[in-house]
């Protein structure tokens, strides 16, 4: 095999691939990538335990074949050849018995490497979805999905049902009532929900399936570095699979095996929180930003929000330091004609204000609570409604503390059972 390629395009697509081929494990092929011409181009192919990423670029096919190679060795050697160089890849033809032809070359200008090289045939077998469900999705729309429900996926994996994003059509019962295909995320101490329009094809196709698709985190961070360009993105699923199918990339991954807990229902109920408050956006980034450092806890930095009138005051306390800064709102609202309501102070992590804020949209924020003395499902939730973004939804638990204001808080739980 032989072929010339611009040095900036094999760069390009071996930072793609190198992304998922392990440079260490129990399995050395997963250290490497099977290089394939096809046509007028070539196909670069890499897997982990959990994911098979094709990558297909332009090159002057001299030769046709296949061989395997190291990813990290040839990622390297393109990084090395001069910026705007034609690299030449050289694969010989493996001798007799199918026994691997010992070394490649790439070489650019007076620049040589000498790679070592596996047979094709010892690299596994592409991935067949056969009679797949099948749909497509604008790149900007999964890109949205994704990105702003991502923050709020578990890392737990003694909770391995919640460690990606779910993906399922339903009704917008909040909104006119048409039909959507929301992603959630939660880790049961927040949750992300995020939709577009569903369009028939992903209406068909989510009717057929027995169980809709959880895509696991490791496969949802390496979308959202794919979706970065616009165009369709063609979809499967079959056999506990998905395929995500781009102009020149071929992502399939493993889905995982489990059933989502149902957070449309947690949504729903807090969509009754009568006390609201409107904020600036960036205006409550810049006050947790400001706050954190001084915020106790080696793992959850907390912040106590109390809402009066027109003002936020928020305090945080570490050892024997204490910060307070506030900031203007709309002023807080029961939605009840006569006065005003009674202020209310709440507890939040910090990290899970930042996230919420980070992932929202617009300029503005409201914070959607029920007051402290109201004991029922849902009611220690703070709910987040962007209203220059109606298809976003955020959700974050208050948390608990002691009699004294500064006490370390304790985290509560979306959903008792786990």
């Amino acid at each position: 095999m032989k072929f010339l390629i611009e040095r900036g395009t094999l760069v390009d697509t071996m930072a793609a691939i190198t992304r998922v081929a392990q440079r260490s494990g129990e399995l050395p092929i997963r250290a490497c990538v099977k290089i394939e011409t096809q046509g007028d181009r070539i196909a670069i192919t890499g897997l982990d335990a959990h994911v098979w990423l094709t990558v297909k670029a332009a090159a002057e096919i001299q030769q046709p074949g296949a061989t395997v190679v190291n990813a990290a060795l040839l990622a390297d050697a393109a990084k090395a050849c001069a910026p705007g160089s034609q690299v030449e890849f050289n694969a010989p033809p493996a001798a007799e018995d199918n026994a691997p032809a010992a070394f490649g070359t790439v070489k650019a200008g007076k620049a040589r490497f000498r790679l070592p090289l596996l047979p094709a045939a010892d690299f596994p077998s592409g991935k067949d979805l056969g009679d797949a469900t099948a749909w497509t999705i604008a790149a900007t729309d999964l890109r949205f999905l994704l990105g702003r429900v991502s923050h709020a996926m578990s890392t737990d994996d003694t909770k391995y049902y919640l460690n990606g994003v779910f993906l399922t059509v339903a009704r917008d019962v909040e909104g006119d009532g048409g039909l959507v295909l929301r992603a959630f995320a939660t880790d049961s101490s927040r949750a992300a929900s995020a939709h577009v329009a569903a369009e028939a094809d992903v209406v068909d196709a989510f009717a057929e399936l027995t169980r809709h698709p959880i895509i696991p985190r490791q496969t949802v961070a390496h979308l959202l570095r794919f979706t970065e360009a616009d165009g369709a993105v063609g979809c499967k699923v079959a056999d506990g699979q998905i395929s995500f199918e781009f102009a020149d990339t071929l992502l399939i991954s493993r889905l995982l095996d489990a059933d989502f807990p149902d957070v449309e229902q947690v949504f729903t109920i807090t969509a009754r929180h009568n006390l609201k408050v409107a904020l600036g956006r960036s205006d409550l980034s810049d006050l947790v930003a400001r706050l954190t450092p001084f915020a106790g806890g080696a793992k959850e930095k907390s912040l106590v929000v109390e809402f009066s009138g027109t003002v936020a005051a928020a305090s945080a306390r570490v050892d024997a330091s204490e910060a307070n800064d506030e900031i203007a709102t709309g002023g807080l609202t029961d939605g009840q004609p006569g006065g005003a309501p009674a202020p209310i102070s709440v507890i939040l992590q910090t990290k899970f204000l930042r996230d919420c804020l980070e992932a929202g949209a617009g300029d503005r924020v409201e914070l959607a609570m029920l007051p402290l003395d109201v004991k029922v499902p849902g009611s220690a939730t703070v709910r987040f409604p962007f209203p220059d973004e109606p298809r976003l939804r955020m959700m974050v638990q208050r948390m608990r503390a002691s009699h004294a204001r500064h006490a370390h808080p304790t985290p509560r739980h979306l959903f008792r059972r786990w």
